[in-house]
């Protein structure tokens, strides 16, 4: 072995040593998805996890859903976005994926309505989604 690739090997230990035992990268949180089945269930997420829901909707009805209830200190809403249908029906509907992130510690509720153009409250069971969320510190 060569001086050269004797330094080249030492350094990039080093680095390894520095990154991984010093905590610099930590372990990955995995995320959790949500379905319509998982309605009125509790869930565990680690602060800086994320929650992912995903629902049906249609969009061509000018119904969506819509956050109600959610305390954002300890779980934020990060993103919503309308998932076309994979069907070219006319008519068909798609999905609504909504993503939360873990922000501190703690116990929330989280619904979401199906509520049509006018914004009125849900009626049908159906159209509500609701977990309550314990955020618990990370590993």
């Amino acid at each position: 072995m060569t001086p050269l690739n004797t330094v080249v090997r030492a350094c990039s230990l080093g680095i390894l040593v520095t990154v991984f035992g010093c905590g610099l990268i930590s372990p990955t949180i995995p995320n959790i998805y949500l379905t319509e089945t998982d309605s009125g269930s509790t869930v565990a997420v680690a602060v800086e996890g994320r929650v992912i829901v995903t629902l049906a909707s249609n969009a061509t009805t000018g119904y969506q859903w819509q956050l109600v209830d959610l305390n954002q200190s300890i779980l934020a809403n990060t993103n919503q976005q309308y998932l076309s249908p994979v069907s070219s029906a006319i008519g068909a509907g798609g999905q609504e994926r909504w993503e939360f992130t873990a922000r501190a510690e703690g116990t929330t509720r989280l619904r979401l309505e199906y509520r049509g153009p006018d914004g009125s409250p849900a009626a049908d069971p159906n159209d509500i989604f609701q977990i309550t969320a314990n955020v618990t510190a990370a590993p």
